[in-house]
């Protein structure tokens, strides 16, 4: 059996990516107001959900960084880290009003464009 180039495992986990953030968008702009006082008993485990997800989509972004900036940066690995830590001062806060801005404001466009700039790189019909 032939084995994958490097490449070839980046660009098959891009596509997963891009099929995972199919879901974890709605799911964001759904805790989203959720956070704001439409709370349900599962609000804090689909929020925890959430976290998890972004870590994995940040996991997957850190071993596929190349090809998505190959023309240019357009994921910015600084700025990503700066929203991640809002996130988690947020989350250390307990703060529900400030972690649904955190998402809003910071992590819902990282995903967006994430999700747009993979859609380029695989040429997935968008």
């Amino acid at each position: 059996m032939e084995e994958k180039t490097l490449r070839e495992q980046q660009m098959e986990a891009l596509e997963e990516l891009d099929n995972y953030l199919n879901r974890l968008l709605p799911a964001v702009k759904s805790i989203i107001n959720e956070l704001r006082g439409e709370k349900r008993a599962d609000t804090d485990e689909l929020f925890q959900a959430i976290t998890n997800g972004i870590n994995w989509t940040i996991e997957v972004l850190n071993r596929t960084m190349e090809i998505i900036n190959e023309s240019g940066d357009a994921i910015d690995k600084e700025n990503i880290n700066i929203a991640i830590n809002k996130l988690s001062i947020s989350i250390k806060e307990h703060d529900d009003l400030d972690k649904a801005m955190v998402l809003e404001k910071y992590i819902l466009p990282f995903l967006s464009t994430l999700k747009s700039r993979i859609q380029i790189v695989t040429n997935i019909a968008i």
